[in-house]
């Protein structure tokens, strides 16, 4: 691979980095608006149902996840693609790791939407 290129890659790279986790503040945080989300929101587990649209924190956990599996598929594929291929992999798994953060940014920044957490006795 030219060495531009594996710079250009670089640069996007950190440009979704930086971009992606605001990015998912924006789309979760649009729908505190919406009037057809529930009033309070839960905090996504693996176990709760990613169908579940009026929470928007559980599809975009679950999209999240999905993509870190993806992202660990590609990665264990990538001893037969080559350098592009685990290019790849990286970014996949960089960039779900950056929507997680994100998420946790959306809960931190809407408070009021967030169910308290439950106290274990």
């Amino acid at each position: 691979m030219p060495p531009f290129d594996i710079y250009l890659y670089g640069f996007g790279l950190l440009i979704s980095i930086v971009i992606w986790p605001f990015m998912v503040v924006a789309v979760v945080g649009f729908q505190a608006i919406n009037p057809f989300t529930d009033p309070v929101w839960k905090r996504p587990t693996h176990s709760s149902n990613p169908f579940r649209l009026r929470n928007p924190l559980y599809p975009a956990h679950f999209l999240m996840c999905f993509m870190m599996a993806q992202g660990a598929g590609i990665l264990a594929t990538s001893l037969i693609g080559g350098w592009l291929q685990l290019l790849m992999g990286i970014a996949t798994i960089t960039g779900s790791l950056t929507g997680l953060w994100g998420l946790e940014l959306v809960m931190k920044m809407f408070p009021k939407r967030m169910a308290p957490e439950d106290s274990v006795d």
